[in-house]
């Protein structure tokens, strides 16, 4: 009885984290178009992806999981990583100095299709209940992760010829906007009976290595280098695999 009575007390505690995670991803999206702040709105989507890791913890030990949490992180979602990364990519194409792209140039808009199809990945994912063992596309936090990384990798100074490329950032929303709604099957990052997949720690082994290698990039890396486990774990013909 008591533990019922402090279950109801403390029902709204994971929404207020959720309702935290989407004050971060909106206030980092002002940082953004304000001020040109791709470090700080980094930080809020790191901070956003903290929150929106525990309130699901904290909804499942209080015993409080439902649907209006599930719809409620869902549309904090897509402010913190998809609306977000989709500016971060405009900020990308604004900085890129081709006129087609910066200052009123309208080609900056064709970022915006990260956060539609952001939105179209969280929806399947809400009414698709095959995706409790494994993912079924690209998470959108994963997404959201690569395009963090390589605006601080701008921010940080990166002299890569191709980093403010607007071919290669079109093409990376483009193809990031396709992994999310693709029918391929990919582990999943939540822990399965208190365990986490194996190949989660090869994705960390990859992270590390390749941070002393290329910086901020290492975490685009470790969001490719998921995507392709996962295609080699799922491959076609091996038995077991969840289907899609």
């Amino acid at each position: 009885m008591l533990t019922q009575s402090i279950s109801k007390k403390l029902f709204w505690l994971p929404h207020l984290l959720t309702a935290g995670n989407l004050f971060c991803g909106a206030m980092a999206s002002v940082y953004v178009l304000s001020e040109h702040r791709l470090d700080l709105a980094f930080g809020l989507m790191a901070l956003a992806l903290i929150l929106d890791v525990f309130d699901g913890l904290v909804a499942r030990i209080l015993g409080v999981a439902g649907d209006f949490g599930k719809q409620l992180d869902s549309l904090a979602d897509v402010v913190s990583f998809g609306l977000l990364p989709s500016f971060m990519a405009m900020e990308l194409l604004s900085r890129s100095g081709d006129p087609s792209f910066s200052g009123h140039g309208a080609g900056r808009f064709i970022a915006l299709i990260l956060a539609v199809f952001a939105a179209l990945r969280l929806a399947k994912f809400n009414i698709d209940p095959g995706q409790k063992t494994h993912f079924t596309g690209l998470p959108t936090p994963s997404m959201a992760a690569f395009f963090g990384s390589w605006a601080m990798a701008v921010e940080s100074g990166s002299r890569s010829s191709w980093a403010l490329n607007p071919i290669a950032i079109v093409v990376a929303c483009v193809l990031m906007s396709a992994l999310m709604v693709a029918p391929i099957p990919l582990f999943s990052l939540k822990p399965k009976d208190g365990k986490l997949s194996p190949l989660l720690y090869v994705c960390g082994a990859i992270g590390l290595g390749a941070a002393f290698f290329a910086g901020w990039w290492s975490l685009a890396l470790v969001v490719l280098s998921y995507v392709l486990l996962s295609i080699g774990f799922f491959r076609p013909g091996r038995e077991g695999l969840p289907s899609t």
